[in-house]
């Protein structure tokens, strides 16, 4: 598991401490590629390094399989990260090349890694704040 964001919105003096400034908590309005500091970084690191895996080298089962069930899984599983996932470029380029259908994933990847493919982008919207909660 990781732990790369907090569930709830962290005191100012701990958010300072631990990289999650103002407004880089959930709820806050920080965006961008290193939304909450060095987590931030970190988890756009890691959504870089699954697209490269995904895209670059077709036909590597094995890292296919490393990737769609092991790095994606960790990345999706908290509500934080998921929040967090919405906001960088590497995760809406991810998503981009799933739902257009690019062929290096629809005809690169074996079809149980599709489907695991497919349930992590699904975990990551459904842990993502919803459109004008509070």
């Amino acid at each position: 598991d990781t732990y790369l964001f907090p569930e709830e919105q962290l005191p100012p003096a701990l958010a300072a401490a631990y990289g999650d400034g103002p407004g880089g908590a959930p709820g806050g309005g920080s965006t961008g590629a290193a939304a909450g500091g060095s987590g931030g970084a970190i988890l756009d690191m890691a959504v870089q390094v699954a697209n490269t895996c995904l895209v670059t080298y077709a036909g590597e089962v094995e890292l296919h399989k490393q990737v769609c069930t092991s790095l994606l899984p960790v990345l999706v599983r908290r509500k934080g990260t998921c929040e967090r996932l919405m906001h960088l470029p590497a995760w809406h380029a991810l998503v981009r090349a799933f739902a257009e259908r690019q062929p290096v994933l629809t005809q690169g990847l074996a079809h149980k890694m599709h489907r695991a493919l497919a349930q992590n982008l699904c975990l990551a919207a459904a842990g993502a704040p919803r459109p004008g909660a509070g």
